[in-house]
Formats: structure tokens, sequence, C-alpha cells
């Protein structure tokens, strides 16, 4: 996570629009010492018992150093700078809640000894190059919308179960899944490839099961498996091929 910015605006009795972020490498969450807020114009130290939550602030938290989850917090609007690390400690939970805007920007990591969870009707947005998409729980409706693959390829794992999977990527060269993308539980859109290949297999048969609709437009190129190592899809809805571009077997 990366720097903490929450405005925080103290009208009496009232708690509008806050700005945090981090103050100090190593620190603790539930720390106060390990925050600053903005306020009349300045950073200031946090000192008071309000710690950056949904419920304290409706502004930003900003993680720019590293820091410790050791209790379970609730948090949005949050952004991890390049380079920092979040560490959620063991049994505990750091819940991204749901409002306007982008609920979690992350530039850099998260180390957690349990499970990460996407909530119901939630999305995952892999918006850079290369990099893994994190093994998870996809809750119902979820989406995994991959935006950001231009020159590398991404990691895929393959027991992830993908509620929605979303392809959009304006990529330089031919891009691959690797055999790796094997369940989609929901609805599997491959919207753009930037006129480039996108192969499903790199040469292995597997199969891919696909419980809602395939979709594939824009200007894509998709490429499965050949006759000796095919891609063998199990498809519960509808099939649509509306792309300029081309579909190979």
């Amino acid at each position: 996570m990366r720097k903490l910015l929450l405005i925080l605006l103290v009208i009496p009795g009232v708690l509008s629009a806050q700005d945090y972020r981090t103050d100090q490498a190593g620190g603790s969450w539930t720390t106060n010492t390990s925050w600053e807020v903005f306020s009349g114009g300045s950073w200031l130290k946090l000192e008071a018992t309000i710690l950056p939550t949904p419920t304290a602030s409706s502004g930003t938290i900003l993680v720019q150093h590293n820091i410790s989850v050791s209790s379970s917090v609730t948090a949005d609007q949050l952004t991890i700078a390049s380079g920092v690390t979040i560490t959620i400690a063991n049994s505990q939970i750091l819940t991204i809640a749901d409002d306007i805007g982008s609920d979690l920007i992350n530039l850099g990591t998260i180390t957690t000894t349990g499970t990460l969870s996407f909530a119901p009707n939630s999305t995952y947005q892999h918006a850079r190059d290369g990099g893994t998409i994190p093994l998870a729980t996809w809750g119902s409706n979820s989406t995994c919308w991959v935006t950001g693959i231009v020159a590398t390829n991404p990691t895929l794992l393959s027991t992830n179960a993908y509620q929605n999977f979303v392809w959009e990527c304006t990529q330089t060269g031919t891009r691959s899944l690797a055999g790796n993308l094997r369940t989609v539980n929901g609805n599997l859109l491959i919207n753009e490839t930037g006129n480039q290949e996108l192969r499903f297999s790199q040469g292995t048969a597997y199969n891919l099961a696909i419980g809602g609709d395939f979709n594939i437009s824009g200007t894509a190129v998709v490429t499965f498996g050949t006759n000796a190592n095919p891609v063998n899809i199990t498809l519960a809805g509808d099939f649509d091929f509306s792309s300029t571009a081309s579909l190979d077997s």
C-alpha cells in the first residue's frame, strides 16, 4: 500500500471529507502515529483516535510506507504506492468497502497468509503489463477485467474459478494465457486484442468450462489449440463472434 491521503475537515460535532497518508515505515494500521491527516492546507500528525476508515472519512487513503494490518480493518479509496507492501497478519481481514470511484488502486504489494476474496458484483482490473492475476475467491457476478497487457504475458493460475472474465487489451504482439484459463462460471468476453493474437493454449490440450456466454468482438484475434492439442470448451450459454479479425482453432 503506498501513500494514505485523507482530507479531514472537522466542524463542531461533524466529521466530513478527509485524506490520510502513512507517516512512517513499519507502522501498524491501527496505531495513530502511523498516519497523517490533511487539515487546514497542511499535513498534520494524527493524534486523535480517528483512524482511516470509511466511516471516519469520505476522502482518500494513501499508503506510501510499508504497513502491517494486525487487526481486521475496513478501507475505501485506498492507494498503495509503488514499492510499498501491506502485510495482513494471520486470521486478520482487510475489507475494501464499495463506494464511488476506485476503491483500491494497488501499485505495490499486498501480502497475506490467508485468502483474497472479491465480493459479489465487484471488479478486479488488471491494468498493468505482465504480472500475476491473484488467486482469489470470486463472488457472484464479480469480474476479472484485464486491460493493461501490452508486451508481456500475464500469469494466470489454473485453479482460479472466475465469475466473469474480460480481456480488453491493445497488445503489441502475440500474448498467451498458457492454458491456465480453465473455469469461468459466468461470461467470457474477449473485447479487444489490438488486432494481435491471443492464444488460449501454449501447445497443451486442456478443458475450458464457461458457465455463461462466450463473446469475441472488436478487432480480437483468438487462437485456441491445435488438432493434436485442442482446447475443449464446454459452453452453457451462447457464443457470439462479431470481431472484425479472426478466430482460429
